[in-house]
């Protein structure tokens, strides 16, 4: 089953000729063109691309933080373009947002015991279930109870990294949307991640979209891989096959750049 799906999903920023609010608007180029994809139940679908080809601007209507110029977005078949604030309150729990940069989207002033608990604030628990689900998150993720009164900077890049995992899954959601989640993190740190985050999924059921312009990542991590270049898909396959057969040419130009040890591991 599909539980979220973009159907012919378009967005145009909106650009005007000049320095003042009054000048002519222009049709700029489309950040995301005519673009569909699906997220099945319980599969990590990678998507991929150069910085600056729409992936973030995708995963953004997708989580509904801002509209689409045009098309539709369906969370488990239901139509959910139009839906207002109050409408989305119970989807949104349900998908959550993994950033890049965990530290820029913590308030500094907060320690990682209210940084979990913030997506808890609309839900109906007593104070005494709220306190547990949120060591129980950090648990989750490799923290223990020493953690909750330090503050984001007092923590690790990869320390960081989980407490934003762990915000994201207090709320106990289907989907995580991961928007280059790896990339501030070193090859170790990224390892780890990447075990927590396969593990979160088979524990609790999770579907992932996982954004990045790094392939080297897709093969393990990924059961599909949909590339993305200048707003539209280019090429979907199963990620086992990614590396196999004729491939787009910008899809080949991604694996291309992908550093190996040896000059011949490039014919594979």
């Amino acid at each position: 089953m599909n539980v979220l799906e973009a159907v012919e999903l378009t967005k145009v920023y909106e650009k005007r000729n000049g320095w003042n609010r009054g000048g002519a608007r222009l049709n700029a180029p489309p950040a995301v063109s005519g673009l569909s994809l699906e997220l099945r139940q319980g599969e990590t679908l990678a998507l991929v691309g150069e910085s600056g080809c729409g992936k973030s601007t995708l995963a953004r209507m997708l989580l509904k933080l801002e509209p689409p110029t045009a098309g539709r977005i369906r969370y488990r078949g239901t139509d959910i373009t139009d839906w207002n604030f109050r409408q989305m309150r119970e989807v949104r729990s349900r998908m959550q947002p993994v950033f890049q940069n965990s530290l820029a989207s913590f308030d500094p002033a907060f320690t990682v015991e209210k940084i979990v608990g913030e997506p808890l604030r609309g839900a109906r628990l007593e104070r005494a279930a709220v306190v547990s689900r949120i060591a129980e998150t950090l648990e989750s993720v490799g923290l223990g109870s020493e953690y909750l009164r330090r503050y984001p900077s007092e923590l690790s890049g990869g320390q960081q990294q989980r407490v934003g995992i762990a915000r994201a899954i207090a709320c106990e959601p289907e989907i995580l949307v991961l928007d280059e989640p790896f990339s501030s993190l070193d090859y170790s740190l990224r390892k780890q991640a990447m075990r927590l985050l396969d593990g979160l999924k088979q524990r609790l059921g999770l579907s992932y979209l996982f954004i990045t312009h790094d392939l080297s990542a897709v093969g393990t991590f990924c059961d599909r891989v949909s590339v993305m270049r200048r707003g539209e898909i280019v090429e979907q396959c199963p990620a086992a096959e990614l590396q196999r057969g004729e491939r787009h040419p910008y899809t080949r130009m991604l694996l291309d750049s992908i550093p190996v040890s040896h000059p011949a591991l490039r014919n594979r």
